[in-house]
């Protein structure tokens, strides 16, 4: 079997440009991250959809239901939800929060204050377990 000189070309500028893809790929396109949440004491984070079902709103005040119970029974949270902390979803925007009620319940009320919500909804995102963390509640209401 004779292997013409076109073929031998064809091989090895598919391979050229396959090694030049996966190059690119794994040691080039290196986009910025944002891990600043990663360099904190922060252990866990949980991504939490936030629907929308109008026009973008600015400062709008979310109510979420988080199973506290399961967390702090795995030792992930702290006794009193000090630890819970809520980040935008450009993962560096603390928002406000204020847990309505109890903590360490199967589905403890948290308001959550975000400053634009667009009209296809967005990500946001719950971090906990930090022992050293304080509280940083501040008091909201639906009507914020």
């Amino acid at each position: 079997m004779k292997i013409s000189g076109r073929t031998i070309f064809i091989g090895l500028a598919t391979l050229l440009i396959m090694g030049t893809s996966v190059a690119y790929y794994f040691f080039i396109n290196k986009e910025p991250q944002n891990l600043e949440w990663e360099a904190s004491s922060w252990l866990y984070r949980k991504t939490l959809a936030i629907p929308n079902k109008g026009s973008m709103v600015i400062n709008k005040t979310v109510f979420i239901n988080l199973d506290t119970k399961s967390l702090i029974t795995a030792n992930k949270l702290q006794p009193n939800c000090e630890d819970l902390r809520f980040l935008d979803n450009d993962e560096s925007t603390t928002l406000q929060h204020w847990i309505e009620g109890e903590c360490n319940t199967v589905s403890t009320k948290i308001l959550v204050k975000i400053p634009s919500l667009p009209k296809e909804g967005k990500n946001i995102y719950v971090l906990y377990g930090n022992p050293a963390a304080l509280d940083t509640q501040e008091k909201l209401t639906l009507d914020n």
